[in-house]
């Protein structure tokens, strides 16, 4: 946000540096900053976080700074110039990857969340405006830096567990990402409307949760619970409803999830789990 100068009793450099970081403003000593100083031959646009199933990745656009062109690096051509360092560590454990299109962007794969990573783009490095133009070669090194983000925050569901026997309790097994809190609707849904129910088994947002409520059902209750997480770690649950509820009867149900944490809007859906209580059940044999 700025640098404004400020007595030595307060700040030993007289440098107060005021700045944005994960949605707080703070202040800090500017001389524990490093200034960034721009390339003169390549750019690049800031970094940006992503998730994948290797982990979390950094990715951004490079473009040539004469004439701002993009530019199109591929990983073997970039990997022999690329270094990366975390909290004093050298990284070698990554993957690069190239995503082609109208904003082309190189993304470095396999890192952890919540960390900060510097990088070093070396001198030597050649690279080409265009497929008939000169080859260029990078004259100074360049060293940008870039933070992975926490793991999105998740609630899954076992979509198997849709028959729960009454001579069984009614436990539904969850797994959660990042969720310090979880909020459940549970509704009972009124078997004489279920031929014409247009939500039956299918994902919903609180539209389709209080459509329900008022016509095709009723509510039996809300609930909330604190969980007890390790960041970006999966968290494996079992949800006794015997405990909030003293008696599920035989019926059609339908527990709807949520947190504060899916920063979800009204329309969109929210992870749903349908299932069913009875005393009836059926054997196959083979053979």
């Amino acid at each position: 946000l700025g640098v404004i100068d400020v007595p030595v009793e307060l700040i030993a450099s007289g440098k107060l540096f005021t700045f944005i970081y994960q949605d707080q403003v703070l202040n800090a000593d500017f001389t524990n900053f490093e200034i960034f100083q721009p390339s003169k031959e390549l750019g690049f646009s800031p970094l940006r976080s992503v998730e994948s199933a290797s982990g979390a990745g950094l990715c951004s656009g490079f473009y040539d700074q004469s004439s701002g062109t993009p530019l199109n690096f591929q990983p073997d051509q970039i990997l022999p110039y690329l270094r990366i360092f975390s909290e004093g560590e050298v990284i070698s454990n990554f993957s690069v990857a190239f995503n082609d299109g109208t904003s082309p962007q190189l993304c470095v794969n396999g890192l952890e969340f919540s960390r900060s990573y510097a990088f070093n783009l070396l001198q030597g490095l050649s690279y080409k405006t265009c497929p008939a133009c000169p080859s260029k070669v990078l004259s100074e090194s360049i060293k940008f830096y870039g933070q992975t983000q926490p793991r999105q925050p998740k609630i899954e569901l076992d979509p198997s567990k849709t028959i729960l026997p009454l001579a069984s309790k009614v436990l539904l097994p969850i797994r959660t990402v990042n969720i310090k809190t979880l909020e459940v609707d549970l509704l009972r849904i009124d078997e004489r409307s279920v031929s014409n129910l247009g939500y039956l088994y299918e994902g919903l947002s609180n539209y389709g949760l209080d459509y329900i409520k008022d016509w095709k059902g009723e509510s039996l209750g809300k609930f909330s619970l604190s969980i007890d997480f390790k960041e970006n770690e999966e968290n494996s649950l079992q949800l006794d409803f015997a405990k909030q509820f003293n008696e599920i009867p035989p019926g059609i149900y339908v527990a709807v999830f949520d947190s504060p944490e899916l920063r979800l809007a009204g329309w969109e859906t929210r992870p749903t789990q349908w299932f069913q209580r009875t005393n009836l059940g059926i054997n196959s044999y083979s053979g």
